[in-house]
Order: C-alpha cells, then structure tokens, then sequence
C-alpha cells in the first residue's frame, strides 16, 4: 500500500530564493512526491503584500494557480521592517514586475 505523499504549508517572504524553492517544491508537487496544499507569506526580502503577489505568481507560471496564498502581517510586531531592494530588487523579483503586485 502506497503512503500519502506530505501535505505542505510553505511560509516565505518571496524573493529571488523563495522563488527558487518555490519552484522546486512545484515539481515536487506535480510529480506526486508532496501535496502543496497553500502558502504563507512574511514581510522580509520585500513586504508580506508584494511577497503574496510574488508567491501568486511564481505559482501560475508553474502551473499551480490554484493553491491558495495568503498575505501575513505587514511588518514585524517587534521590529521596524527592513527590506532588501538593493538584493532583491524593488519588488522582491530581481526586476521582474510580478502581475498583481500592490502598487
């Protein structure tokens, strides 16, 4: 008898590396290998909004529109948020304007 693949939640605040291992865990998911089931977003690389619409989009263009995305807190509750336009590009992509994103 065959097991359940592992059902996935990925939380992350998509940048250039989220994106990559986006992307993996995509393939993963088309190959049977996990259940990617939806994802969190943080504000980090870039804020948690951008970082949505960045998840969103990585997501479609694997094929995966339909898992569902949501947006985290707009900023640490601690901490003030510092971003990494100089790394990451002004929205978060490099500099790849992802559809969707706030403006």
């Amino acid at each position: 008898m065959a097991s359940e693949p592992p059902t996935l939640l990925v939380d992350c605040d998509t940048g250039i590396d989220d994106a990559v291992a986006l992307i993996y865990l995509a393939g993963r998911h088309v190959a049977g290998e996990i259940r990617l089931i939806g994802a969190t977003t943080t504000a980090g690389n870039t804020t948690a909004a951008q970082a949505a619409a960045n998840t969103a989009h990585v997501l479609r263009a694997c094929g995966l529109g339909g898992v569902p995305v949501a947006a985290g807190l707009p900023a640490p509750r601690r901490v003030a948020l510092t971003t990494t336009p100089e790394t990451h590009g002004p929205g978060g992509l490099g500099y790849l304007d992802a559809p969707g994103a706030p403006p």
